[in-house]
């Protein structure tokens, strides 16, 4: 676990380097969707694979998303919200994670005392993480315009 720890630090300061320059080319917007990515496969895997080695898979895995997405997260506070306010949504946000950190070990407690197993947890998990990543996809420029164009397209087509 002590080198996963490792190994989760140092994917994550890696991804971080990385993100900075793809943000700068591309914007925040195209990469929010996709940061959970390697950790929803974290998930599988750890998951479905039963050996010790897979914690390392998983942590790297988690640390690729924990530095992309804080990376992602900061420049997307400001394509969003703008620099005026951005002190007020820093710290809203800081706030609600604060609140998760805290909420999270206690539901997850409570979810494995009432009986549920720890593939039942591993799937919802996933279920959530891949929800979260399908909803997200409403941030990407290009797909949101498309997919408001399908819809008047397919809405016109209806009604006559």
């Amino acid at each position: 676990m002590a080198a996963g720890l490792t190994a989760f630090a140092v994917a994550g300061s890696v991804a971080t380097l990385m993100a900075g320059p793809l943000i700068d080319k591309y914007s925040a917007k195209k990469f929010f969707p996709y940061y959970l990515l390697p950790f929803l496969v974290g998930l599988v895997f750890v998951w479905r694979v039963d050996a010790a080695y897979i914690i390392m898979v998983y942590m790297v895995l988690m640390g690729l998303s924990t530095g992309f997405g804080n990376a992602i997260l900061a420049a997307l506070q400001v394509e969003f919200f703008g620099t005026a306010s951005i002190g007020t949504v820093r710290s809203l946000f800081a706030s609600v994670m604060v609140l998760s950190s805290a909420l999270g070990p206690a539901a997850f407690g409570f979810i494995i005392d009432y009986g549920f197993s720890i593939d039942y947890i591993f799937i919802i998990t996933g279920l959530m993480v891949l929800g979260v990543i399908l909803q997200s996809l409403q941030t990407v420029p290009g797909l949101k315009v498309h997919l408001v164009k399908y819809s008047k397209m397919s809405y016109a087509r209806f009604r006559s």
